[in-house]
């Protein structure tokens, strides 16, 4: 009924990810902010599967020091985890 917020070790995805969204926050208008997609994602090996994880990565390019980070499992650990 709630969603969880935690980390995922990345030896426990157990399937390929897929990109559900891009947007660019200086021309995102409040219509695109309502989306839909399709995605597939392909089982990498045989094993139970707990839960769907959802993650993103961000970049702000446009600053005089880039950053970057991911919330993903593939990536070091944030404090959005």
């Amino acid at each position: 009924k709630e969603p969880i917020v935690d980390v995922v070790d990345a030896a426990a995805v157990n399937t390929t990810t897929a990109l559900a969204w891009t947007m660019d926050i200086t021309t995102i208008t409040v219509e695109e902010l309502d989306f839909q997609f399709d995605f597939t994602l392909e089982v990498t090996r045989d094993d139970y599967a707990h839960a769907l994880v959802a993650f993103f990565d961000i970049e702000f390019s446009k600053c005089h020091t880039p950053i970057r980070f991911s919330t993903g499992p593939f990536s070091d650990y944030t404090h959005w985890k």
